[in-house]
């Protein structure tokens, strides 16, 4: 990696306090990328008393600091924005095998720092080592004893019934006893038949921010098939079982995206509006079609051909026809526009959901291995001078992009609507502190497919006053080995 020494400025006394204050307050939005770009995040900051594994000047650096509080998403974006964790995380004295951090996504990774840190804290002197890591896709962690523990075996060992109180050993060793998740059996063996309009009546009483972190949850429940939590906010506060996400789905349509069946008949049955939503489509006949014409597909150009502007960065030109793109054009003029907190550096966003795997299909032409998540936005940036900070991405869970899978995208994809060719350049990175490592600059040019690796430092260059504003599609998806 590239030094960024002279790129960024250290944060003065005044901004690292602002930090750690977000920090235990749990305010993410102070970590924008924007932000965490112009700043050297790898110092130390002073902290609290009661932190016993401090550098020898009594600091911790702001990343170690954040793990240490279990702020993941906090971590996760200061990974984004470029905190060199791999190499500065540590206390001093301390010995941590960080190689397997790399290659593991950005989620992943923050939740492996949150435990590191945890641990190093609970039994100082000990240090931390890694334990079978290599086995940690698509698994997770038992709180205890740190094992690693598949998918299914966690969730078939969870779901035992235990009395209140109950003591939970690791499926693992054996060890590790946390306390018993509660699962009541009063709420999953009610009948909430027709109770929708109940529930909505008792929820429109409350205060709109209670009613905003209700609808969280309920997508939140929508997506794990947790009908407990379902049944438990219709009998209880209340809930808008028709409300839509700023992609235009309803829980029932995020149901049908997870493949929760039950969830989807627990609303069925309490009276939701399965037709209901303004995404272009839901993925099959529980819900009824929605808009689907609105994207037509056209011929697929003649030659297609597949470009690797860096190592493991791919382009395709004219992988969409005009008419395709049209449709596309269409589709972004008719949704409506993100929440206004998302209106940063100049860019506007539209979200979507390609539920009928419309451009799957386009982008299988040219990339046949390559799975598209239907969850999409399309961004626009309105400004002149309007840019992204060097960043990389985050992956999304891929259960919705292959059948009977919990696997995670591992690649983003821009599909440039617009060409601009004196800006706007998407500009590829070797260090994502480093703004000047520039690899390559690939300019929009009208129907161009760009795919490129998650973990790719990447940024938006500022686009120009004598070029058509900025047009893209953005997703995820993943790549397949049996095609």
């Amino acid at each position: 990696m590239q030094s960024s020494a002279g790129t960024r400025q250290a944060p003065d006394a005044e901004t690292q306090a602002d930090f750690v204050t977000a920090v235990d307050k749990k305010q993410s939005q102070q970590f924008g990328i924007g932000r965490l770009a112009k700043l050297e995040l790898d110092g130390g900051v002073p902290v609290a008393a009661w932190v016993s594994r401090t550098n020898s000047d009594g600091t911790l650096s702001l990343l170690r600091y954040a793990s240490l509080r279990g702020r993941d998403r906090i971590v996760g974006m200061m990974l984004r924005g470029g905190a060199a964790s791999l190499g500065r995380w540590v206390c001093d004295g301390e010995t941590v095998d960080i190689e397997p951090l790399k290659l593991l996504p950005v989620q992943e990774a923050s939740q492996c720092l949150v435990l590191a840190a945890r641990f190093a804290e609970a039994s100082p002197g000990d240090g931390f080592v890694w334990s079978r890591l290599e086995e940690a896709k698509r698994k997770r962690w038992w709180v205890g004893c740190g094992c690693v523990v598949s998918g299914a075996d966690l969730f078939a060992h969870l779901a035992v019934r235990r009395p209140y109180g109950a003591i939970v050993p690791c499926p693992a060793c054996g060890g590790g006893e946390v306390a018993a998740p509660v699962v009541r059996a009063r709420e999953l063996d009610a009948d909430t038949s027709g109770m929708a309009s109940d529930a909505r009546q008792r929820f429109e009483r409350l205060s709109d921010k209670i009613r905003s972190r209700i609808t969280d949850v309920l997508f939140a429940a929508a997506r794990r098939g947790d009908i407990a939590r379902l049944k438990r906010m219709l009998i209880g506060d209340g809930c808008d079982v028709d409300a839509l996400d700023e992609q235009g789905c309803t829980a029932a349509l995020t149901a049908c995206l997870s493949g929760q069946a039950a969830f989807l008949e627990v609303l069925r049955a309490a009276g939701a509006d399965l037709e209901r939503s303004s995404a272009v489509a839901p993925p099959h006949g529980a819900v009824a079609a929605v808009d689907a014409a609105r994207l037509e597909c056209g011929p697929a150009p003649a030659d297609l051909r597949v470009e690797e502007r860096v190592p493991g960065v791919f382009y395709v030109r004219d992988c969409c026809s005009g008419a395709e793109i049209e449709s596309l054009a269409r589709l972004h003029a008719s949704l409506p526009v993100a929440k206004s907190a998302k209106l940063q550096c100049g860019l506007e966003r539209r979200h979507f959901v390609d539920a009928h795997r419309w451009l799957d299909a386009i982008f299988r032409r040219a990339l046949p291995a390559a799975r598209v998540a239907p969850r999409c936005k399309f961004v626009e940036y309105v400004r002149a001078d309007s840019e992204m900070a060097p960043h990389v991405d985050l992956s999304k869970p891929a259960s919705d992009c292959l059948d009977a899978t919990v696997a995670a995208t591992t690649h983003t994809w821009v599909l440039y609507l617009r060409t601009c060719v004196n800006g706007g350049a998407t500009a590829m990175l070797g260090d994502v502190r480093d703004k000047s490592s520039v690899l390559d600059k690939i300019y929009p040019e009208g129907g161009a497919l760009l795919v490129f690796p998650h973990r790719q430092p990447h940024a938006g260059c500022p686009t120009c006053a004598t070029d058509p504003k900025k047009l893209i599609a953005r997703g995820e998806l993943l790549f397949v080995e049996d095609v």
